[in-house]
């Protein structure tokens, strides 16, 4: 049963943001509005008792059955009490009131209720029924109380009062007893998905009276209820953070992926910590998901709002260098570019790099970051030595990786879904003047993998990657069509940074290359941006602006070949040419949420195509669900950064196996309100809802 109480608890925090309670909560008490809503939740609250009364009579485990009497036992007399407020408050109403056109959906909300008790199959599921009306009073009951003691009310009242909630704390003994009890319950695969189900119909009836409630106080104020995002953009401009709306938040709509897209009402940009501090507490305040956002490069939505609010966190761009510590100090928002033209003054770079230098470092660790030294050095993440956070909670924490693991396991790797980094410390390595590339050429795939292990392990250079590309050699047919046959040939690009020449005659004797096609050297800066006109071309081209379901698994190795091979022969020709492939060390201890597969090192297999056309985008697509099917069936993992689709809750348990809780434990203790949310997870939040 403890799957059940947490999910449980999950809806308790929904719950507690409806509109109704948090009117409650703020604003001026008025003893007319009370009576209103009292008036109103008569026939619920009557029926209330019926639904524990005909429960009771229904559960046969003798254990189980004391809980439910129990439970029956503390709310025997309470509808006496009810009487007595609705007569001290003047609210009583004629029977043709109660049973007429402007009590009935209140009717039909309590009569949903009473259905569960006739539904449930099982003992099980009928205390769930108790468990989770009770939760519901949690969540309700002192916040209609706390009103009517603003009202001045308070003494007056018996249901409505704190003496009915001292009654309350006093069954917390029994309590105990009844979570140790259910503890020790174990549920069946079809039992558990019947008590949530219950769950989610008892909750979804209290936000539905809680709604009918604040609409019936509209109409009688005149007034139209306020959206929360609505509320959170007003009350964020009001607070001094600085808002962009309208025209200025067309661009946040997308991302590089150019396939999501969502609508966006308002973007927050933070320029300092305490900004993002303001902007979570407000979204925890006001119960609405904001989405983290730096230069908007994600491809499966991470950076897409999921509720119209986006915290963007690109205006935070300070960096810092302490040559002497060999540490830069990184607000998220700040690129590589900007770390790396300030490091290299000191004759220092960061271990890990990706090869778009225009990504925020913030970005690029949200993901783990890979780059053409991950051979020797593993992720960007690995050399995050310090941090800072605003936790989704709004709470500001900061730790060494030391002495806050869990902490650093939350923000990196982890996709902005429970904290956002705020100041990094980045370690950095020292570095030559100059780099030496030496490129091989293979036509098997199989010597190219078996090289690149045997440098990892043997001669390791500074950075390793490296390309396919394929000839067209006519049609072959395929079922009932055809599809161009192709001849893959390989590229292994090796650089050195040394003082003296590497002997690119010496390396390839111990390779089993085919030929050496280049050898050239130059400056760090030349090297480190050597990237930079393929994507100035992807822009001059148009390409910038297509769709990008960019791929990236990472294989086992001793599957890598098999693996490789059935992508490259699959892939239609949308996906173009210059896939790349890097090594991988195991070994490692990799961030938490960082998944590899099993063994001891992996191969890792990027398609990323300059840009897919529009027309040519649904069979690219199917095709990339095809692939991924077929290598997750087979041990690969995903890297985070490419078109995931729309992963749901099944995504997340294979991907993450056994570190599957740990994961949604992180998301409770982190963003216990789950206000940090996003497209990237917009399906599995909503399952998990239900």
């Amino acid at each position: 049963m403890l799957s059940v109480q947490g999910s449980i608890k999950e809806h308790q925090l929904r719950l507690s943001q409806n509109d109704f309670l948090r009117r409650l909560e703020s604003g001026v008490a008025s003893i007319e509005i009370g009576q209103q809503f009292a008036a109103d939740m008569t026939f619920w609250v009557m029926t209330f008792q019926d639904i524990l009364r005909l429960n009771r009579e229904r559960v046969q485990r003798p254990a189980l059955r004391e809980i439910a009497e129990q439970h029956l036992q503390e709310d025997a007399g309470h509808e006496k009490w009810f009487w007595h407020d609705a007569k001290a408050l003047s609210v009583l109403q004629s029977p043709e009131w109660y049973f007429g056109k402007e009590s009935a959906r209140v009717r039909e909300l309590s009569l949903e209720l009473a259905s569960e008790v006739f539904r449930a199959e099982h003992d099980e599921t009928r205390v769930t029924l108790i468990l989770a009306l009770e939760a519901t009073g949690e969540v309700f009951f002192p916040r209609v109380v706390n009103y009517f003691e603003r009202c001045n009310w308070g003494d007056q009242l018996k249901y409505f009062a704190q003496t009915h909630r001292e009654v309350e704390r006093d069954h917390e003994v029994f309590e105990s007893k009844t979570h140790e009890l259910l503890s020790q319950v174990t549920l069946s695969a079809e039992q558990t998905k019947e008590a949530n189900a219950v769950v989610r119909r008892v909750f979804t009836a209290f936000e539905g009276l809680g709604s009918f409630l604040e609409k019936r106080i509209c109409d009688k104020l005149g007034s139209q209820p306020e959206s929360r995002v609505a509320r959170y953009v007003r009350l964020a401009g009001a607070g001094g953070l600085e808002l962009r709306t309208g025209a200025l938040v067309e661009s946040f709509a997308s991302d590089f992926g150019g396939i999501a897209r969502a609508a966006v009402t308002a973007v927050v940009d933070a320029r300092s910590e305490s900004q993002v501090v303001h902007a979570l507490e407000l979204a925890n305040a006001s119960g609405v998901e904001i989405t983290v956002r730096g230069g908007g490069n994600s491809q499966a939505g991470q950076s897409i709002p999921s509720a119209g609010l986006v915290l963007h966190v690109a205006p935070m761009k300070q960096v810092s260098v302490d040559a002497g510590a060999r540490m830069a100090f990184c607000e998220p928002g700040a690129t590589w570019r900007d770390l790396t033209k300030i490091s290299l003054e000191q004759n220092l770079l960061p271990y890990v790099q990706p090869l778009n230098l225009d990504l925020t470092i913030g970005g690029t660790l949200s993901a783990g970051g890979l780059g053409s030294s991950s051979h020797k050095y593993c992720t960007a993440a690995h050399h995050v030595a310090e941090l800072r956070a605003v936790t989704g909670a709004g709470e500001r924490v900061a730790g060494t990786r030391e002495n806050d693991p869990d902490l650093f396991n939350a923000v990196l790797a982890n996709q902005g879904r429970c904290a956002v980094a705020t100041r990094v410390g980045l370690r950095l390595r020292p570095c030559g003047d100059r780099v030496q590339t030496i490129s091989f050429r293979y036509d098997e795939l199989g010597d190219l993998l078996h090289d690149m292990s045997w440098l990892s392990e043997h001669e390791v250079p500074e950075h390793m990657e490296a390309f396919s590309s394929s000839s067209f050699l006519g049609m072959r047919r395929v079922g009932s069509t055809y599809v161009p046959r192709r001849r893959w040939a390989f590229t292994l690009q090796l650089s050195y940074e040394c003082e003296n020449q590497v002997s690119a005659l010496q390396i390839g004797k111990a390779l089993r290359a085919k030929e050496v096609l280049l050898e050239e050297s130059g400056d760090q800066a030349s090297y480190a941006a050597r990237y930079d006109s393929r994507f100035q071309f992807m822009r001059a081209s148009g390409a910038w602006g297509q769709a990008h379901p960019w791929l990236e698994w990472l294989l086992p190795r001793q599957q890598a070949l098999e693996l490789a091979t059935f992508v490259l022969e699959r892939l239609p020709p949308a996906y173009g040419e210059g896939h790349r492939l890097f090594h991988l060390p195991g070994g490692k201890e990799y961030p938490g949420f960082f998944a590899v597969p099993d063994g001891q090192s992996f191969v890792g297999l990027a398609v990323l195509p300059t840009g897919v056309a529009k027309e040519n985008l649904p069979a690219a697509m199917e095709a990339a669900r095809a692939l991924d099917d077929h290598l997750s069936q087979r041990g690969a993992k995903r890297y985070l950064s490419g078109w995931l689709g729309r992963p749901d809750l099944a995504f997340w348990r294979q991907h993450y196996g056994e570190g599957f809780q740990t994961w949604q434990t992180a998301k409770e203790r982190w963003d216990p309100k789950r206000v940090l949310q996003s497209q990237l997870f917009r399906v599995a939040s909503d399952e998990s809802a239900t």
